[in-house]
């Protein structure tokens, strides 16, 4: 029985010094943990560098000899920018405007840009009658760079002059206008497409170093072509975006949409009081470009039940500006007429495309003025579809009622209105018809 007894007196011993001796680390080694995480709120939010990395392409045209330095000068910081960072890397194709002396000016020059250094292709030898507005030559520019970055992840920006998508100049083609100038010669948004479409390489974005690049017509033409777009329906500064920042952003494992969405909200916070003949205000938008066929879809039934209410009276609105009793086709036209007031000191009002308007807010004006409330569901579906569109839009003064310009051509001719039913918006929306039923067209 003495002998049990000890026994039991030293279990017990033992398994009290074993407590003692295995608690005390194991409580620190909890607390250490639960330190780590609380010093470290966005560890887990943070994704992990992309394991090939990113490169950069740029695809520019001075156009005069002032940009012909602004343009270089993003391309270097952008080069600047990897220094010291294996996963960044960028490739440039620069045709200068020929408007001045030097070889700033002159020439086209194909370039690398990795740990910190923009290096000249100098087996890279262009005809003089070198073209870069030629779809041929961006294909073989994306091509060149997937060589020398293989499997990365790719982001295209386009630099030059743009112009937004009228049908009224008499170029070839589809007559989808703006991306680049070389000289007196335009590249079509539509052949910028066909480019792209012909290297097939997979870009993650596509960002728009123009002005004008933001038009509802745009996103059909290029729907599929990139994951994202970043550009501006209205004019852009020089010095457009921070690609130095952008580039940090993606090496540092930030995802291609919230690089984008935070260098939108850095073009914002700078150029938002940004100078263009007297006039201030700045729009930037990241858009998804994958997949749009809800956005067409809702566009299209929307255009149609309009098209087939023309003639109905309101009968269910006493709220202006709607007025009972007129057919809902008058409110219609009253709210086009509206929306084409033009104030000379409002920025969004004289650098917006000539006669273009916001489409998604004609579409609500129209509801309002005309007292269609068949509309209304409709237009409810729209919002929820552009929340899904519309990564972000940033606006200087507040509002969201410059989203996506549509061409309305208000005295557009038979001829012009059959050239703008050659594009792919038309083409999924029936705009055009809706545009001649309310406004008719001029004629020659």
């Amino acid at each position: 029985m003495f002998i049990i007894l000890i026994f039991k007196n030293l279990i017990v011993y033992i398994m009290k010094r074993f407590f003692v001796f295995f608690t005390v680390p194991l409580m620190l080694l909890l607390g250490m943990v639960s330190c780590s995480n609380e010093d470290l709120p966005d560890s887990q939010s943070q994704p992990e560098p992309d394991e090939n990395g990113y490169c950069l392409l740029f695809y520019a045209s001075g156009g005069d000899p002032e940009h012909d330095l602004s343009e270089m000068n993003s391309i270097t910081q952008a080069a600047q920018a990897t220094a010291g960072r294996q996963d960044i890397a960028i490739t440039a194709l620069f045709k200068a405007s020929g408007k001045s002396e030097g070889e700033a000016h002159n020439g086209v020059r194909r370039y690398i840009g990795e740990d910190g250094q923009l290096i000249q292709d100098t087996d890279f030898a262009p005809s003089d009658d070198f073209s870069i507005i030629d779809p041929a030559r961006l294909t073989d520019f994306i091509r060149w760079s997937a060589q020398q970055y293989p499997d990365r992840k790719y982001l295209l920006v386009f630099a030059g002059h743009g112009l937004e998508f009228i049908p009224y100049l008499d170029i070839p083609a589809v007559k989808t206008r703006s991306t680049l100038s070389d000289g007196d010669d335009m590249m079509s948004s539509y052949h910028l497409a066909q480019g792209i479409r012909d290297a097939g390489i997979p870009l993650e974005a596509m960002i728009a170093h123009s002005c004008l690049q933001g038009s509802i017509e745009m996103l059909a033409e290029w729907e599929g072509l990139a994951d994202y777009l970043l550009g501006s329906p209205f004019s852009i500064p020089d010095f457009a975006y921070d690609y130095a920042s952008l580039l940090e952003d993606l090496s540092e494992g930030r995802t291609v949409e919230d690089a984008l969405i935070r260098t939108a909200h850095r073009t914002m916070n700078l150029w938002q009081e940004f100078h263009d003949n007297q006039s201030t205000g700045t729009v930037v938008e990241v858009s998804h470009l994958k997949e749009l066929t809800p956005l067409w879809d809702v566009l299209q039934e929307t255009i149609t039940l309009m098209r087939s209410t023309l003639q109905e009276k309101n009968t269910h609105s006493t709220d202006l500006p709607a007025v009972w009793g007129e057919t809902y086709k008058k409110g219609y036209q009253k709210a086009f007429k509206a929306m084409y007031q033009h104030n000379e000191d409002n920025f969004f009002d004289n650098f917006r495309a000539d006669y273009a308007i916001d489409l998604p807010d004609f579409l609500r004006n129209a509801c309002l003025y005309s007292g269609n409330v068949q509309l209304v569901p409709y237009l409810n579906r729209l919002h929820e579809v552009l929340e899904d569109v519309l990564v972000c839009h940033l606006q200087s003064d507040g509002l969201h009622n410059h989203i996506y310009n549509v061409c309305t051509g208000y005295l557009m001719n038979p001829k012009e209105l059959a050239t703008y039913r050659t594009c792919r918006f038309d083409q999924l929306t029936g705009w055009s018809k809706l545009h001649e039923d309310l406004l008719g067209t001029k004629q020659e």
